[in-house]
């Protein structure tokens, strides 16, 4: 296993939180943009499932840190 220092493991932390709340601010922002600019469903879907893809990843990045430390 591999140890990292505290202040690693702190800003490693706080980047995987800065980045969930990212995906969520932009589901959010695609909502609103679905109504202001009338995107089809088609191209919400799209986005949604990217959106989720970076979600997974995120997740697994964390999970991945766990077990390191």
């Amino acid at each position: 296993k591999t140890r990292l220092d505290k202040e690693h493991i702190r800003v490693r932390k706080s980047q995987q939180e800065q980045a969930y709340r990212c995906c969520v601010q932009f589901r959010a922002m695609l909502e609103i943009a679905k109504v202001v600019y009338h995107l089809s469903a088609k191209r919400c879907m799209y986005w949604d499932k990217l959106i989720s893809n970076v979600q997974k990843l995120i997740t697994a990045w964390k999970e991945s840190d766990a077990k390191r430390i």
